[in-house]
């Protein structure tokens, strides 16, 4: 926060003092009755469903829904669990690939990207839609041991079931 300085003399010590004391007692206030709300919310009988059960083409809530960062950190948690990201997908002979942006791509940083592969139907899909270079969200099964050609990746996303234009 900014407040020059001559605005400051108008107070004496003792009410900046008791000023920031309110701000802080608010602040605390507020972190309260936003724990409060959140953990009723969590209980509602509304929203208190068994994960396992909503399914989304085969992929469920319970699976990691993020960004190829936390694939690229820490791959042991991910390792052959579905995933489901979003990023800058290239294809193109021995780069098929999904970065983390599209400047990663131009630069060639292929350690901020994950190297693709795809099932037959999503394949065909990004065929008849021609999807290529452009930011889209995919899902697959992460493999931290695969780096894909030439081992220039951070791993792979596998057997690819769905593919969506992001926009």
């Amino acid at each position: 926060m900014y407040i020059e300085l001559q605005y400051l003399t108008m107070f004496t010590l003792k009410q900046l003092t008791d000023m920031a004391a309110s701000l802080i007692k608010t602040g605390l206030y507020f972190l309260i009755a936003m724990s409060f709300f959140h953990g009723s919310a969590q209980n509602s009988p509304k929203t208190k469903v068994d994960s396992k059960t909503i399914n989304t083409k085969n992929f469920y809530l319970s699976d990691f829904s993020g960004s190829i960062i936390n694939l690229i950190a820490t791959p042991e948690k991910y390792h052959n669990k579905r995933v489901r990201v979003i990023g800058f997908l290239n294809l193109e002979f021995e780069g098929n690939a999904i970065y983390l942006h599209k400047e990663d791509y131009k630069k060639s940083i292929t350690k901020n990207g994950l190297w693709v592969t795809f099932t037959e139907e999503a394949w065909r899909k990004v065929k008849k839609y021609g999807f290529n270079k452009g930011y889209f969200l995919v899902e697959g099964t992460f493999d931290m041991t695969d780096y894909g050609h030439m081992g220039l990746w951070s791993g792979t996303i596998k057997d690819i079931t769905r593919i969506e234009k992001w926009n």
